[in-house]
């Protein structure tokens, strides 16, 4: 792994992480929104890494969701993301049997957290599905809390399947990075933006001006802004950022499908 491609813990991640601790010791739901790029998966990986730091009973699962439409869709597809193959070959799976087939599971493994990354990939019937899953569980005395990521209309298409079981506890909205924080973020990741970022810092306008240009270009997207970070690596090393190497790193995303 190089230096670039660090999990690193920022604002939004810290809060992620409390977020997590209250969705266990609640067995609820949490929800993080925001543009594409902002850390919302970044942010879903660091909690599975760090769960068994955060002193919560159990373990999480991390499960990119797909497009799935029907009541038992979704509740197959999270069975078949944690390893249970029986459940890919049952076809025409109903949802009394999906849940049936996740409460042997789920229990067996203690599985105490489920993050959804891009739910919104999953229909409503799908989603409802999820959602009853996780009130029988508790019902059987095996609480389980999920974490949620989509776009910012989420809100909507969530609210119609809470249940009174399982609600919506809290709500985190991920926003683009700010020009100070991409600039913190890179520094971390490539030493050459360390010293870009010293000299930012003693007011030099020629620094300033090239961490704007960045910034500008990437939009305040993580994703792109660690795509850029990579590329500079990859064709600089660690040559001193000038604006004829950003200016040939940007030349070379054009060609790349970014979000």
């Amino acid at each position: 792994m190089s230096q670039c491609e660090r999990i690193l813990i920022t604002p939004e991640i810290e809060r992620a992480l409390e977020l997590a601790k209250h969705v266990v010791t609640l067995s609820c739901i949490g929800v993080i929104t925001g543009p594409p790029g902002t850390g919302k998966t970044e942010a879903l990986l660091t909690i599975q890494n760090k769960y068994p730091t955060l002193e919560l009973p159990g373990k999480c699962a991390f499960v990119r969701c797909c497009k799935a439409e029907g009541t038992a869709t979704g509740v197959k597809q999270i069975l078949v993301s944690l390893g249970m193959k029986e459940a890919m070959n049952v076809r025409g799976i109903s949802l009394d049997l999906a849940i049936r087939m996740a409460c042997r599971l789920m229990p067996a493994e203690d599985y105490r957290l489920l993050l959804l990354d891009e739910a919104e990939q999953l229909d409503e019937a799908s989603l409802a599905g999820t959602i009853s899953m996780l009130d029988t569980l508790k019902l059987k005395r095996h609480p389980m809390g999920v974490i949620l990521t989509g776009v910012a209309d989420i809100d909507k298409w969530l609210g119609q399947n809470t249940s009174s079981t399982s609600r919506t506890v809290q709500w985190e909205v991920f926003a683009p990075q700010p020009i100070l924080r991409c600039l913190s973020v890179m520094q971390e990741w490539l030493p050459a933006f360390a010293r870009l970022s010293e000299r930012v810092a003693s007011g030099d306008k020629d620094s300033q001006k090239l961490i704007r240009l960045i910034h500008k270009g990437c939009g305040g997207n993580l994703r792109k802004l660690k795509f850029f970070c990579q590329l500079y690596f990859l064709h600089f090393k660690d040559m001193e950022v000038n604006m004829e190497s950003i200016n040939a790193v940007f030349a070379k995303m054009l060609h790349e499908d970014i979000q």
